[in-house]
């Protein structure tokens, strides 16, 4: 039993890990590749900003304790902050493929029907997504007519809602590259 989980493992390396380097750079690896640094890009400013929410909580920790003057707009930030966050790095955990899964029947497959199921896994989240970024981006534009504002800092929503939207828009692209080239390399790698 170990041994045949040993070897699936292992034919599930080869087959995320097959980039078949004799292959010419098409444009599809060319969006391959941008999906992937522009995730990361984006996973990199979606970190600055849990980053700076978290020293702006730590000052207005501080700050209500020991001088019993809070900062205003605590509430404000972290909210839109973390909204912005969570928006700026799904793409990423999809483009690396890091986001959290329980491989139960994916273990057991082959590589090819498990690249199946890894591109229909794929397809299924960026339906979901792209129907919340979808939500998102009409939210948005309601906050817009409507000149919503925060709550404390007074700041307009409507901006933050739409990054919000274009993060989780994003999300969908990576999504539908990481499917195609699921399908892809396992179809390629047995015509060869």
């Amino acid at each position: 039993m170990a041994q045949t989980y040993t070897e699936n493992k292992v034919a599930m390396q080869q087959v995320a890990e097959n980039h078949a380097p004799d292959r010419p750079p098409g444009r599809f690896c060319r969006l391959q590749t941008f999906s992937q640094r522009a995730s990361a890009v984006s996973a990199i400013v979606g970190m600055l900003i849990i980053a700076l929410v978290m020293i702006f909580t730590v000052c207005d920790v501080v700050m209500r304790f020991t001088l019993s003057r809070p900062l205003a707009g605590a509430v404000d930030v972290m909210t839109y902050g973390l909204a912005l966050a969570v928006a700026a790095v799904m793409p990423w955990g999809f483009a690396k493929n890091s986001h959290v899964s329980v491989d139960i029947l994916s273990t057991t497959l082959p590589p090819r029907p498990r690249a199946v199921l890894d591109c229909a896994i794929n397809l299924v989240c960026a339906i979901a997504i792209g129907a919340l970024a979808w939500r998102l981006w009409l939210l948005a534009g309601s906050r817009r007519a409507s000149g919503d504002r925060m709550w404390i800092l007074q700041f307009e929503t409507w901006p933050l809602w739409y990054a919000v939207a274009a993060g989780f828009g994003a999300c969908v692209f990576v999504c539908l590259i990481v499917a195609v080239s699921r399908i892809s390399e396992a179809f390629e790698g047995s015509a060869s």
